[in-house]
């Protein structure tokens, strides 16, 4: 006699949420940052900042943001359609990665680098200072 099969559920992965943008301040990220308007919408479309095979990389380490239907697809200033405003966010969004880690591991998990090379030395410059800071003074014993 045959059992019917128990049906799976299918396990869901829990992404970490946005490092760049809250989501539940109902705000449009290009809205802010290029018209300084705070004004809440009812409908927000996620926006991964890094599209193709970094799509998932993105997802996974919160470089995402969320962006009104204008900002989004639609318009002049939407993310899709103007290169220049696609290449600043990505360049913030590496900065806000940098903080928490490494260049090196930006570089190992995207594969890209998205800022100015005079940039990428200040951020290290101040890694080291940051280290150097925290490394307990020498005594020398003369």
């Amino acid at each position: 006699m045959l059992f019917p099969k128990t049906k799976t559920k299918k396990k869901r992965k829990h992404h970490p949420p946005s490092i760049l943008h809250d989501k539940k301040s109902r705000t449009c990220y290009l809205c802010i940052m290029l018209h300084d308007n705070w004004a809440e919408h009812s409908a927000l479309q996620e926006h991964h900042v890094f599209s193709g095979p970094n799509r998932t990389n993105s997802e996974d380490k919160g470089l995402k943001i969320y962006l009104c239907r204008d900002h989004h697809i639609y318009g002049p200033e939407a993310i899709h359609n103007n290169a220049r405003i696609r290449h600043e966010v990505q360049r913030m969004a590496q900065r806000e990665f940098e903080k928490q880690h490494s260049h090196k591991e930006f570089m190992e998990i995207f594969g890209r680098n998205y800022l100015d090379p005079v940039e990428i030395g200040e951020s290290n410059e101040r890694k080291k200072e940051s280290v150097q800071d925290s490394r307990p003074e020498r005594k020398t014993g003369l």
